[in-house]
């Protein structure tokens, strides 16, 4: 499995290249479903940070369906049982969302999307009490990875949100895991992993000024940063007839 992260990774990065990008930061709500023993135990819903990169890619020429791959670092766990015993996780995230927005490009828009993600639990704590691989966890404790933790996740994610004319924007997320978080474990042992959140993000590449060169087909951008596309085709006529202008 971490040839296939290292290689999720990479294509990140290449679709990044050739793509709108953004940074997100926020708050993250996480729980976990625990059973142990047949046994449903309570838990509660514990808060932690959450912030990464997000690669947005047009995926038709209208630009309103976009691919849009992720990595973030997410606090997760919860706490847990009438004690409210912490269980603490560090991970790794990678959403794939397919994301759908309104409007024009460079103009107000909302968005809503949805894909399935992989998660890499990369450290974490515990003073709750549950069944593991290496037996029953109890006091405070560094969960092994691997062994009192299974070390990925997956399941599905959904979001949505809006993107303001100047770049920055705002989502909420919902992700709900689907495998056992606990190595070799059972319809009777299992943990599950949800979290939600809210995170503030700012949009870089994707929305250039136009240069004279530009409006007479000479490259660049398609777009003017807030007109709409029949006020872009007044402002193309007018320059072409005024000549060069300082924008």
């Amino acid at each position: 499995m971490k040839k296939q992260t290292l290689l999720l990774l990479a294509l990140a990065c290449t679709v990044a290249a050739h793509a709108q990008f953004g940074f997100e930061a926020g708050l993250n709500m996480a729980n976990l479903s625990i059973k142990s023993s047949g046994t449903k135990i309570a838990t509660k819903y514990v808060a932690g940070a959450s912030f990464g990169i997000i690669a947005d890619m047009a995926l038709n020429d209208q630009h309103h369906v976009y691919f849009e791959p992720g990595a973030f670092f997410q606090n997760d766990g919860a706490k847990v049982g009438v004690n409210k015993d912490p269980i603490a996780l560090n991970c790794l995230t990678f959403p794939l969302n397919i994301e759908y927005k309104s409007g024009d490009k460079c103009s107000e828009r909302f968005f809503i999307g949805a894909g399935p993600y992989i998660r890499d639990n990369i450290s974490g704590t515990s003073t709750a009490s549950f069944v593991g691989t290496s037996g029953t966890i109890n006091g405070t404790t560094d969960l092994v990875i691997g062994t009192d933790i299974q070390r990925f996740d997956f399941g599905l994610g959904f979001n949505a949100g809006y993107l303001g004319k100047k770049h920055w924007y705002i989502r909420v997320n919902y992700e709900q895991g689907f495998s056992n978080n606990i190595p070799n474990g059972d319809a009777k042992n299992s943990i599950k992993q949800s979290t939600g959140g809210i995170t503030l993000g700012y949009m870089v590449r994707g929305c250039r000024h136009r240069s004279w060169y530009e409006s007479k087909g000479g490259g660049g951008t398609d777009h003017w940063r807030g007109l709409k596309k029949n006020k872009w085709s007044r402002h193309q006529i007018f320059h072409r007839e005024k000549g060069p202008a300082m924008y």
